[in-house]
């Protein structure tokens, strides 16, 4: 059975989806929803809300800091996170850091 929600209702919805453990699929199913109908709305609310970029300036600083063996990883990298994703980008390569964030920037 379809069900019409007001747009509220689909704003809390798709929130709900963010901490949801399951599939998109499960979620549809324990929410009466067909999947076109949570896709459409998370694409039209996407839209909707504005994303706002900051530019930021890279600089490679020399460091008389000692790296720990774990952390050599993160302090040689730009980490960017999304959702449970974590992407880890060299300091040095900042085409590739330019490239990922205007992907990133495309998609959303």
């Amino acid at each position: 059975m379809k069900m019409n929600f007001n747009k509220e209702t689909w704003e809390e919805r798709l929130e709900s989806f963010s901490s949801y453990e399951g599939t998109v699929t499960d979620y549809c199913k324990e929410n009466n929803i067909t999947k076109s109908q949570f896709y459409y709305y998370k694409k039209k609310f996407t839209k909707a809300s504005a994303s706002i970029f900051h530019a930021i300036e890279v600089k490679p600083q020399d460091t008389h800091l000692s790296k720990a063996k774990g952390d050599a990883k993160e302090n040689e990298s730009i980490r960017i996170e999304l959702g449970r994703a974590n992407i880890y980008l060299p300091l040095e390569n900042l085409d590739l850091l330019s490239a990922v964030i205007k992907e990133i920037s495309r998609l959303c």
